[in-house]
């Protein structure tokens, strides 16, 4: 830390018959000590027990608007405490259960569309790197050639996201 680099440089040494024994600050490097740790040292707020918080950033949005999507698009699939597989099948719970995108969600133009995403298991989603034959096939047949096209078409779109954006997303879809 930036304290105690600058320290080594204040440290005088001082022993018998002239041989290094101990490190001493001299008043000197200890007043420049104090000064830094009053730069660059957090200190709490007074009558505060913990330090004021940072503000969230947009990523921080992102990653909490996926996990509410995530979670709600599992729930929508859930019948009886059970969700299966949209592509194979597979009986899955919701904690097994993972959110595929249709469109990558590097598309942040689709990453959060519900017709886009359908709960699947991780061997479709992940091992399979989606299934997309069998994907296409049941999307065709679930919102049709017209809509899937457009979905398709929106995932080139650029789709700047404010924080304000994220914000009333989550609120829809979850917390």
């Amino acid at each position: 830390n930036m304290v105690g680099h600058m320290a080594q440089h204040f440290v005088r040494h001082t022993g018998r018959k002239g041989r290094p024994s101990k490190k001493v600050l001299t008043g000197e490097a200890f007043e420049e000590i104090k000064r830094l740790e009053r730069k660059y040292v957090k200190r709490l707020p007074i009558g505060k027990e913990e330090p004021m918080k940072k503000e969230k950033t947009k990523t921080w949005y992102k990653k909490k608007l996926d996990k509410v999507f995530s979670q709600y698009i599992r729930e929508k699939a859930e019948k009886d405490g059970i969700i299966l597989c949209y592509i194979c099948g597979k009986r899955l719970t919701m904690s097994t259960a993972q959110c595929m995108h249709y469109v990558g969600r590097a598309n942040l133009s689709t990453r959060w569309d519900e017709e886009n995403c359908r709960a699947g298991c991780s061997s479709c989603n992940v091992f399979k790197n989606g299934n997309y034959p069998e994907f296409t096939k049941r999307l065709l047949e679930d919102i049709g050639t017209k809509k899937l096209k457009r979905l398709i078409e929106k995932g080139r779109e650029v789709r700047p996201w404010t924080i304000e954006d994220l914000k009333n997303e989550i609120n829809r879809y979850g917390e």
